[in-house]
Order: C-alpha cells, then structure tokens, then sequence
C-alpha cells in the first residue's frame, strides 16, 4: 500500500475520533421546560379574566407572551 495512502487512512481515522469527542457535549444538553401556575388580581383582589402576562429570564433576558 503506498504511503500516501495510508497517511490518509490514518487522518481520517483522527478525524472521526476528534468528532466523535467533539460530539460528546450536545448528548448532555436538554430542553429546559417549566410550568406556572397562578392568578392575576386587581388591587381589591379581583382576579382579571383574559390578562395578558409576560415572563421574563432573568439569565437570557428572554421575554414569552
């Protein structure tokens, strides 16, 4: 087998170890999900029916209706 071609085999099998620990991160991630429960109340504690309530991250800053 000439050189070359060995050298290409032996790159490519680093290249597929280095994505296969490269990989490893993403298995660890999952979705993060939450629940709120609650009531929304006018200052005399009336509940507020069809009030609109924004939650925000306090980590990302991110906003959901």
């Amino acid at each position: 087998m000439p050189a070359f071609i060995q050298k290409e085999k032996v790159a490519a099998v680093w290249a597929g170890i280095v994505l296969l620990l490269g990989s490893n991160p993403v298995l660890g991630q999952t979705a993060a999900t939450a629940t709120v429960v609650g009531s929304v109340t006018d200052p005399s504690g009336a509940p507020v029916s069809g009030a609109a309530v924004d939650l925000t991250g306090l980590s990302r800053k991110e906003t959901r209706h």
